[in-house]
């Protein structure tokens, strides 16, 4: 029997016609389900011997068809690759075997798809091997659920290998980079070794690092860096003791007499008969007393410039002034003394004319018997200026007349912390700060067990100003709230632009300007601490700044003796890798 094939265009499998095809039928693959037009007759390349009767071959091609193309269809649902799929050729035999003899009519066929799989198979297309395969075992008549076994089995088996073969090719490359890891190690170890007998430190280092990033556990790389840590600790280089000479005289002409210290002793170390060292380190022992000589004058004139301004604050002339002359004394060309000395005569000036017109005020309003109002503003001079005698005469004399006037007694006339609340209010009240008005007045009033209708009136109409004031006041209270808090909670480099942004709005509030100066001083605290370690340098810079702003206190200063300890340290530490 002649069977009319054609080879499919996209697989190259052939498609049998068993009824016969003229140019243009359409036909379909039964293995890749591919469509196409045929271009010419069908060639008839298989032979067999004719059977009695045409109907059952055709049945049986038909039937071939239709199981072909069920099983092109499940390969396209479960998306598995031809080499996934491939069934052995011993797993063939297995079909054969297994499935029920066919009819003489087929065993050419059969013989012929088994003979063309295992060559394909041989020749490595896979494809047409699958092919052959598949239908050798139609034509025997297997089971679908046989052949789909067969399937999965062979692709279970063609995992595990695959998987079995990655683990160890994965094994094998560990071993090989712990292989290669091993020999750099030791690479290293020898190199510094090497180093460390030819006093080269610099090579040696470079090699103890390399090995410490290869293998930072071994003991043997623990010995190397003892070994290399003794040899820059005591010096044995002269090549580095040269290096170092050199930089102890650069760091004497610049007067960085710790430095240069350093530096001398390093290298008597391992010279010790070296007079350029043995000079140098007499002239940089000799700068460190006179520096130390004069830090200590110099923080004795801090401080005098501090209780000075306090002085001053507090409108303590007197005082001031005398502060002020001796940090003058101590540092006759420094220019902020002087300074600071106009600033208290200018101060004593103005802050006496304006007592002196609050008096004369005062005894105009007592003239006009008004005690009640002269008495209230000899409270503000009083306040202005605590010792003047007139001041403490007229208003024991506006309180006697008050005491004898009808609703106009005030029981807590005498009361000093009411009176400075009082005072503070009206002086804010003057410069035009309400908030800070209403505070002094609130605590007065608190002082008089929120009785007193003087201290009630007056925060009314301090808080009406502040009312008046509109978008400017809400600001500064938003600001200076959250201000308040950050500082509560000791975050001071945060709380600073809020702080100078309130004291832009309002100038004189002395609670904006107390909070400010508390939290740049805590700043260049903790800006110090954090430094310390990195750079103690700037350690000493930072905590100098805040020396300055209070001399009195010890944290700065033990700051900067810390952060000159670390300076000055005979031997820095070497970096190694942990």
């Amino acid at each position: 029997m002649s069977i009319p094939q054609v080879p499919c265009p996209e697989c190259d499998s052939p498609v049998f016609f068993p009824s016969g095809g003229r140019p243009g039928d359409k036909a379909r693959c039964p293995l890749c389900d591919h469509h196409f037009i045929l271009q010419s007759v069908p060639v008839i390349s298989v032979q067999g011997n004719a059977p009695r009767s045409r109907l059952p071959i055709i049945g049986l091609g038909v039937l071939a068809l239709a199981l072909l193309a069920a099983l092109a269809g499940l390969v396209a649902r479960r998306q598995m690759t031809i080499s996934q799929t491939m069934l052995a050729p011993g797993e063939t035999d297995a079909v054969a075997a297994m499935a029920p003899e066919a009819a003489p009519d087929n065993s050419r066929e059969l013989e012929r798809s088994l003979r063309e799989g295992r060559e394909a198979l041989a020749s490595g297309n896979s494809e047409v091997a699958m092919a052959r395969f598949r239908e050798h075992a139609r034509l025997r008549q297997v089971p679908d659920e046989v052949i789909s076994g067969l399937v999965e089995m062979s692709a279970t088996k063609e995992k595990a290998k695959a998987a079995v073969e990655i683990a160890a090719a994965r094994e094998q490359a560990l071993r090989q980079a712990a292989m290669d890891r091993k020999a750099a190690f030791g690479l290293a170890l020898e190199m510094a070794r090497k180093g460390l007998a030819a006093d080269d430190l610099v090579a040696a280092r470079g090699a103890v690092e390399r090995a410490a990033l290869l293998d930072p556990e071994n003991p043997d790389l623990a010995k190397e860096h003892e070994a290399l840590l003794r040899k820059e600790r005591s010096g044995q280089s002269r090549e580095s003791a040269a290096v170092r000479l050199r930089a102890g005289e650069a760091h004497l002409a610049g007067e960085r007499w710790g430095e240069a210290l350093r530096d001398f002793e390093a290298v008597l170390a391992v010279i010790p008969d070296n007079a350029g060292a043995r000079a140098g380190q007499q002239k940089a022992i000799a700068g460190l007393k006179s520096l130390e000589a004069l830090e200590e004058k110099r923080l004795q004139y801090l401080v005098h410039l501090d209780d000075g301004r306090k002085a001053l604050r507090d409108r303590r002339f007197e005082d001031a002034d005398a502060a002020f002359q001796r940090a003058a004394r101590l540092f006759p060309d420094e220019r902020e003394p002087r300074r600071l000395q106009d600033q208290v005569r200018n101060d004593r000036r103005d802050l006496d004319n304006t007592v002196t017109q609050i008096i004369r005020n005062a005894q105009a309003m007592l003239a006009q018997n008004k005690p009640s109002e002269a008495f209230y503003r000899l409270i503000d001079a009083d306040f202005l200026s605590p010792r003047n005698q007139q001041v403490r005469r007229l208003m024991a004399d506006a309180q006697q007349r008050m005491a004898v006037t009808q609703n106009m007694n005030n029981p807590f006339i005498s009361d000093p912390k009411y009176q400075n609340w009082m005072a503070q209010g009206r002086m804010a009240l003057a410069s035009g700060n309400p908030f800070m008005a209403m505070e002094a007045f609130q605590n007065a009033l608190a002082q008089s067990n929120n009785t007193d209708p003087f201290a009630r009136q007056a925060f009314f109409e301090s808080r009406k100003q502040a009312d008046s004031l509109g978008q400017k006041a809400q600001e500064f209270q938003k600001v200076f709230a959250d201000a308040k808090i950050l500082h509560g909670a000791k975050r001071y480099g945060q709380a600073l632009p809020m702080l100078e942004n309130a004291l832009s709005l309002f100038p004189g509030d002395s609670r904006v300007m107390e909070m400010l100066e508390e939290c740049r001083y805590q700043d260049l605290l903790e800006k110090a601490r954090l430094a310390l370690s990195r750079d103690a340098a700037e350690t000493e810079r930072l905590a100098d700044l805040a020396l300055r702003m209070r001399p009195s206190e010890i944290t700065p200063r033990n700051l900067i003796k810390q952060a000159r300890a670390i300076r000055f340290a005979k031997v820095p530490e070497p970096r190694f890798p942990g």
